[in-house]
């Protein structure tokens, strides 16, 4: 018989059988709960964004920046409408695992509702867009689903229409408050979909450094040279981790303290470039659970970095991501024909003073036919980076600064 049975002391939704001849009560299945499924998407998220980071790693010789969060979502839409081994390699490299891209979506929507509860003194604003080739049939369900589970609009596009890339790069502006002046440098005759996403954070800290306290400082390049950089200056409590070979300290945004920009800087005998590639989220998170607060005084050069535009393909491809890349692959979710992956573009912007951090990043998807005692951190040297949300856990931002480039 069928029917419909709530436990109130099971956490997650499940469904029922019920056996009229013997009485039995039985599990056919379990069903994650929305909260379930936004702390697997945000790990799914974390995990894929240190993975990416550390092949970005081997591919540049300054400083690098993203935004898990950012780069995450076009995917995730795109992987959305490819089917076979094409999804499965997709779902693979983004770190999916077993959910399903149901449940992605559900989880991703459910982390979006969260992201939208306001904290004064933080403006994080987030959108997606789907391009649509004039005139090409795009399957209704996947456009329905890319609308629901992650926030997209959908928007048609004449690709051959002089004004095209302006409309794209236009709408990128927009939503990045003008930190991002453009994503693409062209749109190729042949594209299809375009699928873009922008992150913009503006956040004032919780106690803002005192600008007369600034004072120039060395900041010790990784080649033995040193650069003099305005060092902004700040002692009270702050989530404080000693690690084995590092301290990490987390400063917080807004009246909320719901946001916090982690700095971890490495022992002076450690490489950066070696500590970040043995970041994981495992150990992330067992970090996360391992800060306590403490006081002390913390010396930061203030800095901009400004990372970008960087194709990404040959980047996706190491991490497992070839099937979507190449001519022959299979979006049959999304249209009807043969389409691959062409491109995939990132840039990030992060910029850090005495008031705040203004943060943001933009990426493209283009798919085309065919307390005890106190510390001193002194981050005088290269660091890493995070801005994460600490009642998700969503990680926004991350960076590693080997050279603060633009000194402000």
């Amino acid at each position: 018989t069928p029917g419909f049975l709530m436990l109130s002391r099971y956490e997650k939704s499940a469904l029922f059988f019920y056996n009229e001849n013997d009485g039995q009560l039985g599990i056919l299945s379990l069903v994650a709960s929305d909260p379930d499924l936004q702390a697997q998407v945000v790990a799914a998220q974390g995990d894929f964004g240190f993975r990416l980071f550390s092949e970005l790693l081997g591919e540049e010789t300054g400083n690098v920046a993203l935004s898990p969060f950012g780069l995450f979502l076009p995917l995730a839409v795109t992987c959305a409408g490819a089917c076979g081994e094409t999804q499965k390699s997709m779902a693979l490299a983004l770190g999916l695992g077993g959910l399903g891209l149901r449940e992605v979506q559900e989880g991703h929507a459910a982390l979006l509702r969260n992201l939208h509860e306001e904290d004064p003194g933080v403006l994080l604003h987030r959108a997606c867009a789907l391009w649509v080739r004039q005139g090409l049939p795009v399957r209704e369900e996947f456009l329905s689903e890319s609308r629901k589970g992650y926030g997209a609009e959908v928007r048609v596009l004449d690709i051959n229409h002089p004004g095209a890339l302006e409309v794209v790069n236009g709408w990128v502006r927009e939503h990045t408050k003008g930190a991002i002046e453009q994503i693409l440098e062209r749109i190729d005759p042949e594209t299809l979909v375009i699928v873009t996403s922008a992150v913009f954070f503006q956040g004032t800290w919780t106690v803002a450094f005192d600008r007369e306290k600034t004072r120039p400082g060395p900041f010790f390049l990784p080649g033995g040279g040193t650069k003099t950089c305005p060092f902004m200056t700040r002692s009270g409590v702050y989530r404080y981790l000693k690690g084995e070979d590092f301290q990490a300290v987390a400063i917080p945004y807004g009246r909320e303290e719901r946001f916090s920009m982690y700095l971890f800087l490495p022992d002076p005998d450690v490489d950066l470039e070696d500590f970040i590639r043995s970041l994981s989220w495992e150990r992330w998170e067992a970090w996360m659970q391992r800060f306590r607060e403490r006081e002390g005084t913390v010396s930061l050069p203030r800095f901009r970095l400004a990372y970008g535009a960087k194709e990404l393909r040959d980047v996706l491809k190491r991490l497992g991501m070839g099937p979507a890349l190449t001519p022959g692959a299979n979006f049959c979710n999304l249209l009807e024909g043969e389409a691959y992956i062409s491109s995939v573009v990132h840039r990030a912007f992060v910029e850090v003073r005495e008031e705040g951090t203004e943060a943001a990043a933009a990426s493209a998807v283009v798919v085309s036919r065919g307390m005890g005692e106190t510390f001193t951190m002194v981050v005088n040297r290269p660091f890493f980076f995070a801005i994460r949300d600490d009642r998700t856990g969503a990680l926004l931002f991350l960076g590693g600064v080997f050279d603060p480039e633009d000194v402000i």
